[in-house]
């Protein structure tokens, strides 16, 4: 994972592999704070350092990345893009420093995501999961250009997720 992926830049982010250090700069803060995680698909716990540790340890994402801003260093989330099937890409992001929640962050990182998917990793297909009731999330995913999927779509590509929303490369390249 992260190893064939530079430094990014995108606007006024830039873009590291998560490492051990950022579980003590902000992330085990963030996933033990229920505003912060209420819509994640995480096991609702008290997570500890080294629970972080054994999940970085163990993943088997295409790219988790620390999300910092470039104006003063400040690292305010997670990206992390994952296959869900061979063509098929999907990915996570946990804005966790609530500070940047409502300004647009989340649009950026879908962005950034999209990039990374169809651009790097060659994806056909992006599909992501959105919670019901994370209304916020969902706009974000709709303004960057997402298409509803419905129940039907989802079983034609053996995937079983509920509230997704997809996009092809085609479509990404045209926008």
């Amino acid at each position: 994972m992260n190893k064939l992926i530079p430094t990014l830049n995108y606007d006024d982010l830039y873009f590291l592999p998560v490492t051990k250090e950022n579980i003590t700069a902000g992330w085990l803060e963030w996933m033990n704070d229920f505003e912060i995680t209420k819509y994640l698909s995480a096991e609702s716990k008290t997570y500890t350092f080294d629970d972080l540790q054994r999940y970085l340890d163990s993943d088997d994402s295409l790219a988790f990345l620390a999300c910092y801003r470039k104006l003063d260093d400040v690292y305010l989330g997670n990206l992390r893009i994952y296959r869900l099937l061979p063509g098929i890409l999907s990915f996570g992001r946990l804005i966790g420093d609530s500070r940047f929640h409502g300004l647009g962050y989340g649009t950026k990182l879908n962005k950034v995501a999209l990039d990374l998917c169809f651009r790097w990793f060659r994806a056909s297909l992006v599909v992501v999961g959105n919670h019901k009731d994370n209304k916020a999330s969902a706009v974000s995913k709709m303004n960057a250009g997402f298409s509803i999927a419905d129940s039907s779509l989802l079983a034609a590509w053996g995937l079983n997720l509920e509230n997704a929303v997809y996009m092809n490369r085609e479509e990404f390249l045209k926008g």
